[in-house]
């Protein structure tokens, strides 16, 4: 059966209604801090980025680091170290 010029296929589990109504999420009613009030004591952070939750931050270091901070702990949860140049995304 044709539907709009559309050939009908086999039903799948996962019907199209319901995935043109998944939910998303809010940037501006995310739970982030509202300061941070911590510092990096030996280099620049050229980007960063929070976690869904708001209780991480991955900041992208100029010497090529990864910083990531855990806001519940107040404190450095991974220094990763491996990359050659500066880090200029974090995803």
């Amino acid at each position: 059966m044709r539907c709009g010029g559309l050939a009908r296929t086999r039903r799948s589990s996962f019907p199209v209604r319901d995935r043109m109504n998944l939910e998303l999420l809010d940037p501006w009613e995310q739970e982030y801090p509202q300061i941070i009030e911590e510092t990096l004591e030996d280099g620049y952070v050229l980007t960063c980025k929070f976690n869904r939750k708001g209780t991480l931050l991955a900041a992208g270091c100029q010497d090529g680091r990864v910083v990531v901070w855990d806001f519940d702990t107040r404190g450095v949860a991974r220094n990763l170290h491996g990359h050659v140049k500066q880090v200029t995304t974090v995803r």
